[in-house]
């Protein structure tokens, strides 16, 4: 993996498969990388984890603002990529396929989700893309395939979701009440149980 720190943390061509710990930027303004690949599925964590830097909230601090993540592929973790209270963050063209969670993303505005693919992912939370109070977005041009929830949306309010693919997902798009204003436009819809 490349890191570098400019405005925030960048995680580039990595490939996490039975990744415990894959990258954990939790307090750091660099990546750190462990190599977990032989791992069994009961020990699985986290691909890649940013919970992170300045200001502390608890156990969490915050403001890791404007960090890229792209072209990785993590695949069989629990989460392919935990990423809270990250502004302006961008991940793009990552695979994220056969986890639990490909992406949860909590409590940041501004994000731009592009060209992913959320793939295959299954088990007690199944959902390729999880946002929860997640503002102002753009998500668009992902491929959410095969996933037990293709998105859901949890507090998240608007964002837009352009030009996405959900193919052959139990449920494509579970919305939570506390989801508003979120707008969604030329989005394909093909082979979802509901």
């Amino acid at each position: 993996a490349e890191a570098a720190d400019r405005a925030g943390v960048e995680l580039r061509y990595a490939r996490l498969v039975h990744a415990d710990l894959g990258a954990d930027l939790l307090h750091r303004d660099f990546a750190v990388v462990i190599e977990a690949d032989d791992l069994a599925l009961a020990h699985q964590g986290e691909g890649l984890r940013r919970l992170c830097q300045r200001e502390p909230v608890g156990d969490v601090r915050s403001d890791a603002a404007g960090g890229v993540v792209e072209h990785n592929t993590v695949e069989e973790s629990r989460y392919g990529l935990h990423d809270m209270f990250s502004n302006g963050t961008r991940i793009a063209n990552n695979v994220f396929r056969t986890s639990s969670v490909g992406a949860n993303l909590m409590n940041s505005r501004g994000l731009v989700l592009e060209n992913n693919e959320f793939s295959h992912n299954r088990g007690i939370a199944a959902v390729g893309l999880a946002l929860k109070e997640c503002d102002g977005s753009q998500v668009r041009g992902n491929r959410f395939v095969a996933n037990g929830r293709g998105l859901q949306l949890d507090g998240s309010s608007g964002n837009a979701f352009t030009g996405n693919r959900f193919l052959q997902n139990d449920l494509a798009i579970r919305l939570a009440a506390s989801a508003e204003a979120n707008v969604f436009s030329r989005n394909q819809f093909s082979g979802n149980w509901s």
